[in-house]
């Protein structure tokens, strides 16, 4: 039996990064074979979770043509440098191209070196964004005009041809063995796919990139939609809230409160009194103060915050059916509240509003994933499948978390949010959607579930919106990895407190 080249840990990562729609990268300095058949295996794993494994073969090969005139690309930096002749002048380019093959070639192992200890790096780069693949390959080796007009050429000549027969025919061309590759390359593209105004080559600052998109199939997008709400309308309905929440919300509501009342209502199930007393504790850290009751949590936060935060609680906690998937999504959500709640009280302490709507927002976040696993959806898809003429694959797709924001956000707007909240919930993978004014609620709960994942290590810090991170002066890895640890030993001594 082979050995698995990606361990779990990998293929969960490529998972989450799917779901959330961030890169995947994969940077390497000499571009080895065992390097070549994990960029494979990772392509494929990803182009498997989203059902299009016909692409497989197609895609790798092109990725590899990519990498390896990336590779080149860079040897041939340190070969000029070496040969003492200037890459950007175009007799010199010309004279150094004539033996550049041959030179290097012979002496491999060496240039290889001569690269690593340049710093050069050749980056492969994958994402899934709505429909579409994105697929780009960089290199810190800048374009020369020479090499534009050459990649420029065989791109413009492959729109010629019609097949791959037709191309090796007409193409002889072997001073630097790009050529036909890139012609092949555009072939096996359109063939899957991909429009010629979706391949580029272009310098970024001091990188050369090489990206290409493919759509994979925008009306499988809005399938993808039409499963979701067809989910909802299966179900008999939403389950009701806590019966001690809806009375205590009617509580709270006279004037003047009666608070002894309101705690004899929640007392009838201790259990759910210590755990909604522990969550409204998670969600006020910031003020220093432990509260007992519901009158000092309310003296503390205000009437409003607490509402909220009460009918959000009996919210979560009325779908969170004791299986596996809804605990493990409902332990995570508290924390994210945790986080979201301490995040907006740092970066926007006089907006009370946007404080307490963060911690709501943050608890019902993954709470697509809650009723597709947590209400058996997925067992019946099928059968929904058939109802609504949709194909397997989008309940394949919703079964590995795609589209729970959109499921969540539903589930919300059905249970009467405002739309802040519905909103924050569907864009918390992808703030840069969001409506202008949600945006700053949105990003609060994105950086909030991002920075948890940054601090397990299931993802890295390029795979942050580098928009949001900018906003927010967390430009720096070690500020992002101070911050998590703050708010992760933070979360930890509460949990550790409550349990006293």
């Amino acid at each position: 039996m082979e050995k698995e080249i990606l361990s779990d840990s990998d293929k969960q990562k490529i998972l989450k990064a799917i779901e959330a729609e961030i890169p995947i990268m994969i940077t390497s300095y000499t571009l080895p074979h065992d390097i070549e058949v994990y960029i494979n295996e990772v392509t494929s794993t990803f182009l498997k979770i989203i059902n299009q494994e016909q692409m497989i073969e197609y895609i790798t090969y092109c990725i590899q043509e990519l990498t390896t005139n990336a590779k080149k690309a860079n040897t041939k930096r340190v070969y000029f440098k070496e040969k003492g002749l200037d890459l950007f002048n175009e007799e010199q380019y010309a004279k150094g191209m004539e033996s550049f093959k041959e030179d290097t070639l012979g002496n491999i192992n060496h240039y290889m070196e001569l690269q690593k200890d340049a710093g050069l790096y050749v980056k492969v780069v994958l994402q899934k964004i709505g429909s579409e693949i994105l697929i780009e390959i960089r290199n810190n080796s800048k374009m020369t005009y020479f090499e534009y007009r050459r990649i420029h050429d065989k791109v413009s000549r492959a729109s010629q041809f019609d097949s791959i027969e037709d191309a090796f025919d007409k193409i002889l061309d072997s001073s630097e063995g790009a050529g036909l590759g890139i012609v092949i390359m555009m072939l096996m593209l359109r063939k899957i796919g991909m429009e010629d105004s979706d391949f580029s080559f272009y310098n970024d600052g001091d990188e050369t990139v090489t990206s290409f998109k493919i759509d994979t199939d925008s009306k499988f997008q809005k399938n993808l939609s039409v499963s979701s709400q067809a989910i909802l309308t299966q179900l008999d309905g939403l389950p009701n809230m806590p019966f001690a929440i809806e009375l205590t919300q009617a509580l709270l509501k006279k004037e003047p409160v009666d608070y002894d009342e309101v705690t004899k209502i929640l007392l009838q199930d201790k259990n759910f009194y210590d755990e909604l007393m522990t969550l409204i504790n998670y969600a006020l850290f910031s003020h220093n103060e432990k509260c007992a009751t519901i009158e000092q949590a309310v003296n503390i936060a205000g009437m409003e915050a607490i509402q909220k935060i009460l009918y959000s609680f009996g919210a979560i906690h009325s779908l969170a059916a004791q299986n596996d998937v809804a605990v493990s999504v409902y332990e995570h959500s508290k924390k994210i509240a945790f986080f979201a709640y301490n995040l907006a009280m740092n970066f926007y302490p006089k907006k009370t509003g946007l404080i307490t709507d963060a911690y709501v927002a943050a608890i019902l976040h993954d709470v697509g994933k809650i009723v597709f696993f947590g209400m058996n959806i997925h067992e019946n898809y099928s059968t929904l499948c058939e109802h609504y003429t949709l194909p397997a694959t989008v309940f394949e797709q919703l079964s590995v978390g795609i589209n729970h924001a959109e499921i969540g956000a539903m589930v919300a707007e059905k249970w009467g949010y405002e739309d802040s909240i519905v909103q924050a919930i569907k864009f918390h993978h992808k703030p840069g959607f969001a409506p202008k004014k949600f945006i700053d609620l949105t990003e609060i709960v994105y950086l909030a579930n991002m920075i948890s994942c940054f601090y397990k290590n299931e993802v890295e810090f390029y795979q942050f919106n580098k928009t949001v991170l900018d906003k927010y002066h967390l430009d720096d890895p070690d500020t992002l990895k101070d911050l998590a640890t703050q708010l992760e030993e933070g979360y930890e001594k509460l949990i550790s407190d409550s349990k006293k």
